[in-house]
């Protein structure tokens, strides 16, 4: 026996399958349409191809939500992402800056379709991005008024991103001091690895544990439970 993935493409009337009755069909491998015995078949989802947003200045891949915090804390308002909820890279959500916070937006599905408001429904997640790049969110989310804006691997220089660019121009401002209890290995070049010892200067802390700092001219993120703070 074998498998071939086809597309019904005729059915005059609900009484065919119920009587064995033949149904015109298009196999998909080969395009080849022809008529062909609906009891010799069985009805199976049909299931959209993925589709690759890689080349997309505003995909981020599969990222959790500190991530996203971490990436877009030091950007400007309306700088945004899209990214994977999941590691089965099946669920997507758009995470902005708006009004100096990271919001978070779950992306849902209905019938293969899109959306964030079901008034709006989507064949893809770039035309849904497209749309709300000209139209607000708050046809979705009434106290996010705000379009996406600026994708977050958008180059300001061609080499760095905007955030990183601006921190070269001014010395940031310490808001603390902390010795390194633990040692951290830092897991890509957001992060910053930390030594026991270590004494860090603080210049932003997060509500859900990420502080960012530096040690000997290297800035990164790093978990303020691997950290004491010196009073």
């Amino acid at each position: 026996s074998f498998i071939l993935q086809l597309v019904l493409l005729q059915s005059n009337c609900s009484l065919c399958q119920r009587h064995g009755w033949e149904l015109a069909g298009k196999i998909l491998a080969t395009s080849k349409i022809g008529f062909f015995p609906s009891d010799a078949v069985r009805p199976c989802p049909c299931v959209p191809k993925p589709v690759d947003y890689s080349s997309q200045l505003w995909f981020a891949g599969p990222f959790e939500r500190y991530q996203a915090e971490v990436e877009l804390l030091d950007r400007d308002n309306g700088t945004y992402l899209v990214r994977h909820r999941s590691k089965e890279c099946t669920e997507y959500a758009i995470s902005i800056k708006f009004n100096d916070k990271v919001k978070h937006i779950k992306i849902l599905t209905k019938d293969g379709c899109f959306y964030i408001a079901e008034s709006q429904l989507f064949k893809t997640v770039l035309d849904l991005v497209e749309y709300y790049r000209r139209h607000s969110l708050k046809e979705g989310f009434s106290s996010l008024d705000t379009n996406l804006q600026v994708p977050f691997r958008e180059l300001s220089n061609g080499s760095l991103p905007k955030a990183i660019t601006r921190a070269g121009m001014f010395s940031p401002r310490v808001v603390g001091v902390a010795v390194a209890r633990y040692d951290f290995c830092s897991r890509d070049t957001r992060e910053l690895s930390l030594l026991q010892g270590d004494i860090i200067k603080i210049y932003t802390k997060m509500s859900n544990g990420w502080w960012k700092g530096e040690i000997d001219g290297r800035m990164g993120w790093f978990p303020s439970t691997y950290v004491e703070e010196e009073d």
